[in-house]
């Protein structure tokens, strides 16, 4: 700032600021932080170095009073400044990666498990077949199957009742009507996971290819770009120096490093993209959720979280139990 006029104008339209910051601009939109200055000169054409090196000084001092005021640990909690720009930079890179993200490359780095081949081994059934009017001729079942939208069933049963046969059935009965109402069907069996250790980022990455795979591809596309982009938020907010993320990463080693996110950032991120992406009706059919027997108490919590959807989708949970119980 070497103009008088300018100085006062800008001045005017800031109400009346008193003193011009030039070094340090643009640090506080990365780094929020105190800018401690000393003033050298009046922002005018007399603007000259004279009077800098007691500038610097008089910061320097009012500097040391600062610090020696604040508590010692909160200086040490503090961050440091290389590791905002890092931060900064490493977010950027992955941001152009998810910017540039190609849906057919992205499809065979998903966790995905095959739940078209495991469906394909259930035995149909007959849904007149007397063993199975415990389910097809029940109220609560009936109003769910004719709901077109807004419906939550939980269907347990021991393991003589052929669960996983009514869910496959349901299933197959939705994909079949699909071809009309332009309906989009998730579906896994759980026994597909069972004692995976990653059976949480397994589910996500099959409900996330299943959902971008039923959608026309520019949509598709989106959907995706929306789940990496929410992911991308929460990690960069919280806990990207445990992934590793590399400032030369190509755009493959970017999102292969995003993908590696805990499995609570991938289910908010799973939640998202669904909730923004949904334009049609959607049927989910999980099934077997007694089944899964790694961080059960985790899974299932994410997996009940799925009913936020519930005004825009019908979905059916499915155990196996002692005991014959359904509920809405």
């Amino acid at each position: 700032m070497r103009d008088g006029l300018v100085r006062d104008r800008v001045s005017s339209e800031l109400d009346g600021v008193l003193c011009f910051e030039m070094e340090a601009a643009g640090l506080m939109n990365s780094f929020p932080c105190l800018v401690i200055r000393g003033i050298s000169d009046y922002a005018d054409s007399h603007k000259n170095k004279r009077w800098q090196g007691y500038a610097a000084a008089t910061a320097a001092a009012f500097t040391k009073e600062i610090l020696s005021i604040i508590p010692t640990e909160q200086v040490l909690r503090t961050r440091k400044i290389t590791e905002t720009t890092r931060r900064e930079t490493l977010s950027r890179t992955v941001h152009s990666a998810i910017d540039n993200v190609d849906l057919m490359w992205l499809f065979t780095m998903l966790s995905v498990v095959d739940q078209e081949a495991h469906n394909a081994t259930i035995p149909m059934l007959d849904p007149d077949d007397p063993q199975f009017w415990w389910i097809f001729r029940n109220p609560d079942f009936f109003v769910w199957d004719s709901a077109r939208s807004s419906a939550v069933l939980w269907l347990s049963g021991p393991p003589d009742r052929n669960v996983h046969q009514i869910s496959s059935y349901t299933m197959n009965k939705e994909q079949r009507a699909d071809a009309e109402s332009q309906k989009l069907i998730l579906y896994l069996f759980c026994s597909t996971l069972a004692k995976r250790r990653s059976a949480h980022v397994d589910f996500i990455h099959t409900f996330l290819h299943q959902f971008a795979s039923g959608l026309p591809d520019g949509e598709g596309a989106s959907a995706i770009k929306k789940f990496l982009r929410a992911l991308h938020k929460l990690v960069f907010r919280d806990g990207w120096q445990t992934l590793r993320f590399g400032e030369r990463d190509t755009p493959r080693q970017s999102i292969t490093a995003l993908l590696q996110a805990p499995f609570t950032h991938q289910w908010t991120a799973l939640h998202t993209s669904l909730s923004k992406s949904i334009q049609r009706e959607l049927v989910v059919v999980i099934d077997g959720l007694d089944k899964v027997e790694v961080h059960k108490s985790d899974f299932l919590r994410g997996v009940c979280t799925m009913s936020i959807l519930e005004e825009r989708c019908k979905l059916l949970y499915s155990t196996r139990r002692e005991r014959n119980a359904l509920l809405v």
